[in-house]
């Protein structure tokens, strides 16, 4: 759960209000963005004029200090994109607020493909990924060539909006598996927030020969 005054500085931030986030910050409040310390007043102005809209992945605080992940919420060319913000409280106050972009993990060339394709919502982009004779494993139903795999794709990822954030990624031999939180315009009744997903991909040179998508058991 996030301290009050981090809740307000979100809410604030997804309004685009500057005047509320800046009523959030103490007398001599510091912000240093990837390691370069700025004038609160510009940073907010960014802020205000950046089109990027926040989903909160995790949270967690301990005495004076919060950690907030998150990552963009629209259609991004980097799957994986995260920003994680570190706040110092005193009094109800944010009195410093460290900011810290982090690289998402390297993806073999047609894996990485499909994450970018899908976040884009480019059908013609996620099937040329993909081999002409690939075979879809999606929640135990089968898509065989690229024609099925057209429709699935465009039923199953390119309407709902669908969004991947990759949070692990293994490689072995020629296949890569992936943990990704996904997003979309779906019904979330009975899932669980975040929503993480299996990938297991199988590769041939530059194309996916098969891909299977389950939901597993979380610890």
């Amino acid at each position: 759960m996030m301290p009050r005054p981090v809740a307000a500085f979100f809410r604030a931030v997804a309004g685009r209000d500057a005047d509320a986030v800046g009523a959030l910050l103490a007398a001599r409040a510091v912000v240093v963005d990837n390691g370069v310390e700025r004038d609160f007043g510009g940073w907010l102005d960014g802020l205000r004029e950046s089109s990027a809209e926040l989903r909160i992945l995790k949270a967690s605080s301990a005495g004076g200090t919060a950690v907030v992940t998150t990552c963009p919420r629209v259609a991004d060319a980097e799957a994986a994109a995260r920003t994680v913000w570190t706040f110092t409280l005193e009094h109800d106050k944010v009195s410093a607020l460290h900011v810290t972009d982090e690289r998402g993990p390297d993806l073999p060339a047609p894996v990485a493909a499909f994450v970018r394709e899908t976040n884009c919502g480019d059908l013609e982009g996620i099937l040329a990924a993909f081999s002409d004779d690939a075979v879809v494993n999606d929640q135990l139903r089968e898509h065989w060539h690229r024609p099925a795999i057209a429709e699935w794709a465009a039923r199953e990822i390119v309407a709902p909006r669908l969004r991947l954030h990759v949070e692990r990624v293994v490689c072995r031999y020629d296949q890569t598996i992936l943990d990704a939180i996904v997003d979309g315009d779906f019904d979330k009744r009975g899932l669980p927030d975040p929503l993480v997903l299996t990938f297991y991909f199988s590769t041939r040179g530059d194309q996916i020969v098969q891909l299977l998508i389950l939901r597993n058991e979380r610890d």
